[in-house]
């Protein structure tokens, strides 16, 4: 019997051991595979703060441009340079999608991933607040509908080919652009603009946002 209880104490010991190297090898797998998500959530946030900041940049001059266009609406006729002042109210309707993907983190979260809580809660929110950020420009503005309604289409692809430029995420709009014919054409523009019913309050409206 002594010899029985040893050959099943050694049985039952190489069974745990067994099953504790197959559980340190899952975690280390798991664990690598941990490491290896967050590796590629890292380079997503480090691309996230690039994109922040070129939105950032291309709304703030989305906001010089409305507030141009706000004076312009206070106005009768053209205060400055009538195409002057069509090139604002029309970059002041310029919209960009300020979304970031979420698909890594989704995909750790539904493999219960990753493990530090602290750091869970700092990435929930994070993509907490994009949503909420991603949601004041989810829809085209009614502003942009009724600008783009009076402009014509040859003077917007005008402004497209000459007063816009786009490097990846990064846009840039520019108002010393070469106008396409004398200036005394972008008076009835600017004059149909500020006669528009609602256009003020649907830009004020598109500003908050912004």
């Amino acid at each position: 019997w002594f010899t029985v209880f040893i050959e099943f104490s050694l049985v039952v010991l190489g069974v745990f051991v067994a099953l504790e190297v197959d559980r340190f090898n899952d975690r280390q797998n798991e664990r690598a595979e941990e490491l290896e998500l967050l590796g590629v959530l890292q380079d997503e946030l480090h691309q996230d703060i690039a994109n922040v900041n070129a939105d950032i940049a291309a709304y703030s001059q989305v906001e010089a441009f409305g507030n141009t266009t706000m004076r312009t609406l206070d106005s009768k006729g053209c205060m400055a340079d009538c195409w002057v002042l069509t090139v604002a109210a029309f970059h002041a309707s310029q919209w960009l999608d300020v979304s970031i993907s979420r698909n890594t983190y989704q995909e750790m979260t539904r493999r219960g991933f990753p493990s530090n809580v602290s750091l869970k809660v700092v990435l929930n929110e994070h993509f907490e607040l994009a949503e909420q950020r991603s949601v004041l420009t989810r829809e085209l503005p009614r502003y942009r509908e009724l600008v783009r309604s009076i402009i014509p289409p040859e003077v917007q692809r005008h402004l497209w080919s000459n007063c816009f430029k786009a490097s990846g995420r990064n846009q840039f709009f520019y108002d010393d652009c070469e106008a396409p014919s004398s200036d005394a054409d972008f008076q009835s523009i600017v004059e149909t603009l500020q006669a528009t019913p609602g256009l003020k309050a649907s830009l004020t409206f598109w500003l908050s946002n912004v």
